[in-house]
């Protein structure tokens, strides 16, 4: 089964990532980033009833400002899915 799916009816200039339904309440424009996937209806009905069981990509974006250390925020990505994994497990990336 997917990770719960947001809804953003109303909008949002700053969606965190992750599933998300569009058209809830008629056609939304969305900005995916290069390389995202769009299930299809079928795929999506499967990946929420837990028939199908992952998604073959994903995507990070971190945005940091000048002089910030690279090498720093990389290490803080890791630590948050470390993090997370240890909550949830590690099956999302499976």
């Amino acid at each position: 089964r997917v990770a719960d799916p947001m809804f953003f009816a109303s909008g949002t200039n700053n969606a965190p990532g992750g599933p998300a339904f569009i058209n809830e309440r008629g056609a939304e424009l969305v900005t995916l980033p290069g390389g995202a996937k769009v299930a299809t209806a079928a795929a999506s009905k499967d990946l929420m009833s837990g028939v199908a069981t992952s998604i073959t990509a994903f995507n990070i974006t971190v945005n940091a400002g000048m002089g910030t250390d690279g090498a720093a925020v990389g290490n803080k990505v890791i630590e948050t899915i470390k993090a997370y994994e240890r909550r949830n497990g590690s099956g999302w990336r499976s």
